[in-house]
């Protein structure tokens, strides 16, 4: 004979779905913790992201401030070097004046300035075909011209002239061109043309307009 049964039959049915909502209650709280655990990796990792961020925008800062320095030297660098471009291009310039009172210190005392004519060469610099192929421009020179024109009582003081120009520094080529006797006023004199060449290309340290003549002797244009 079958027992009775007591249970009634929704009961087992009732408790499977009960078993069902605890497992899925769960599962959704370790999802929960999961993305909770995951959301609080993620702030961390922007906040040392952010963080970061601000170091290399502050080293950015710093970079920005440095390349706008450098610019600025760059910019007065190439300022200076067309500056520079330019004087090597015009020349050293002589004053006509200075120019007289170097000739006069020069002159012995006895002896006078009666004209003194000036004109000044210019020409293009050679340049070898491995400077041309390069892209080197070739500078300009620039010669100045000098004519003298006076009077010495003697040949000495002709001479100690002479000897004087061509000790004189960034002179060349000094030549006596002629010298003659005339009687002035009854007295006997001597006439000279003395022409040389004065280089008027800056290349050395000094200028030729960089020092005047002094009592030591030693004149400079």
């Amino acid at each position: 004979m079958r027992e009775p049964e007591f249970i009634p039959q929704w009961y087992p049915l009732l408790r499977r779905r009960r078993q069902m909502v605890i497992a899925e209650v769960w599962i959704v709280a370790v999802v929960a913790a999961a993305l909770a655990v995951w959301a609080m990796l993620g702030q961390h990792q922007m906040r040392a992201a952010e963080a970061k961020l601000d170091g290399v925008q502050r080293q950015l800062a710093v970079t920005g401030v440095d390349l706008q320095r450098l610019n600025d030297i760059e910019t007065v660098k190439k300022e200076l070097e067309h500056q520079d471009q330019i004087v090597r291009r015009l020349g050293v310039h002589v004053p006509a004046s200075r120019m007289l009172t170097a000739i006069d210190q020069l002159m012995p005392p006895s002896m006078a300035l009666s004209e003194l004519d000036l004109s000044t060469e210019v020409t293009t610099e050679s340049l070898t075909e491995s400077q041309q192929g390069a892209g080197i421009k070739p500078r300009l020179l620039r010669r100045l011209h000098a004519r003298v024109l006076g009077l010495a009582p003697t040949y000495v003081e002709l001479g100690t002239f002479m000897t004087s120009l061509v000790a004189m520094p960034y002179t060349g080529d000094v030549a006596l061109v002629r010298a003659a006797d005339s009687t002035q006023d009854g007295h006997l004199m001597r006439t000279f043309e003395v022409t040389f060449i004065l280089n008027l290309d800056d290349d050395s340290e000094s200028s030729p307009v960089a020092t005047s003549g002094d009592s030591s002797g030693q004149n400079g244009l």
